[in-house]
């Protein structure tokens, strides 16, 4: 298992060719080879899929456009082969690794055609900034943090914008620097942009040379593009017992009962809680975990009499506000903290559920993630519930304590 960074290559096939070998298989037009320091192969990639997934692709073609969607599969791809690398669990022989697109692959294939992941994307206060503003040329610079300067943005500004997705951008660049710029000013037609941000230049770390802002740094375009990945060590998977959940919520529950002679949850049968200790190996299972976590938050009933006065007119339904209103109410002072953190984490979980399951708050999913420390896009949705699984217990766990703390004192 090699320790020392892997080098990632993009080859260009040109076009759709079927598998001679097997009826109905298809690979898409790229491949993916990799190489150790010494520029010894080390293994290569290719992507194939069943025949029937092409009038899907095409429908996909349709709604997000061509270029869009080749260019996330070469992400997913991409990502997929990042996973491979940082596993460390691979052959050295230079062998060819297949890795199949299946149908359910589609949805998230249509998700990265529709967003970009841009680790320049700053998030304050619910606005998003773009943190690789020049300095001196972007007029539309507000603020600086840091050693970067920080411009006023828009999911689809970046979408428009030249730099390449970060989940295959080439490693070697540095430095973008971004403007924004009037386009089309004063167009009588509102459908046209008459703003938008631009790359205006890059640094190359290995070739003085190259051409360009950084806009082809990716894959099919500069062809000294790569991508470099260095093997880890593998991590625990599962950061807390899967029984801990359905635990965290009887334990509130029970201190809620001893400080406020009432139970906070009502829950009607076991199957409110049963499908909080199962797996999830596909996004359909994350999603239907994250509806069964957010139902059962649902459950929780805070009556108007625990609320302050000017919080009594909270509508039932938003749970989390209510019980948050009771606990600045009852705990506050030093506990404040604690217990906001906590809510704010069982929101984010919410909000994730509610970004999977309707289509136009998609676009809320890569922050939501974000604030679970879940990278946008998932990848392994197994270990994604794991996280989320690992956030709910601690936030439960948190308000328990400071309600069991405040009751103490009382």
């Amino acid at each position: 298992m090699p320790r020392a960074a892997v080098e990632i290559k993009f080859v260009d096939v040109g076009a759709i060719t079927p598998d001679s070998n097997r009826a109905g298989i298809v690979w898409q037009p790229f491949g993916l080879e990799a190489y150790d320091q010494s520029g010894t192969s080390v293994f290569s990639v290719g992507v194939s899929h069943d025949e029937s997934l092409l009038p899907r692709l095409r429908d996909l073609y349709r709604t997000h456009g061509e270029q869009a969607v080749r260019a996330a599969i070469v992400r997913w791809a991409i990502r997929r082969t990042d996973q491979v690398v940082r596993s460390g669990v691979f052959s050295t022989d230079g062998d060819a690794l297949e890795i199949d697109l299946r149908a359910w692959d589609l949805l998230l294939i249509g998700e990265l055609a529709s967003q970009k992941t841009c680790r320049y994307q700053t998030v304050i206060d619910g606005d998003l900034f773009c943190s690789a503003a020049d300095k001196q040329a972007d007029a539309t610079k507000i603020a600086e943090h840091g050693l970067r300067a920080l411009a006023p943005t828009s999911r689809p500004l970046c979408r428009r914008c030249e730099l390449p997705d970060t989940d295959f951008i080439c490693s070697h660049l540095l430095f973008p620097r971004v403007v924004g710029s009037a386009l089309l000013e004063g167009t009588p037609d509102p459908k046209v942009p008459t703003f938008r941000r631009r790359l205006l230049g890059s640094f190359c770390d290995v070739d003085q040379t190259c051409v360009g802002t950084g806009a082809n740094c990716r894959p099919g375009g500069n062809p000294c593009w790569e991508r470099s990945v260095l093997p880890e060590a593998l991590k625990a998977a599962v950061p807390v017992s899967p029984r801990e959940l359905p635990m965290a919520f009887d334990f509130l529950d029970a201190t809620w009962r001893l400080a406020f002679g009432r139970s906070l949850l009502r829950i009607r049968s076991a199957e409110a809680v049963a499908g909080l200790v199962l797996r999830c190996p596909t996004r359909e299972e994350f999603a239907q975990r994250l509806s069964e976590l957010a139902d059962l938050i649902k459950l929780m009933e805070i009556p108007d009499d625990l609320l302050p006065d000017d919080k009594r007119t909270l509508n039932k339904t938003e749970t989390l506000n209510r019980l948050g209103a009771v606990l600045a109410l009852k705990f506050g002072g030093e506990q404040t903290g604690a217990s906001d953190g906590a809510i704010k984490i069982l929101q984010a979980i919410n909000k994730t559920r509610r970004a999977f399951q309707h289509s136009g708050a998609s676009r809320d999913l890569p922050v939501a993630l974000a604030e679970l420390g879940i990278t946008y896009p998932i990848e392994d949705y197994g270990q994604a519930w794991d996280v989320v699984r690992a956030h709910a217990v601690e936030s439960l766990s948190t308000i328990r304590k400071v309600v069991r703390s405040g009751a103490e004192s009382w």
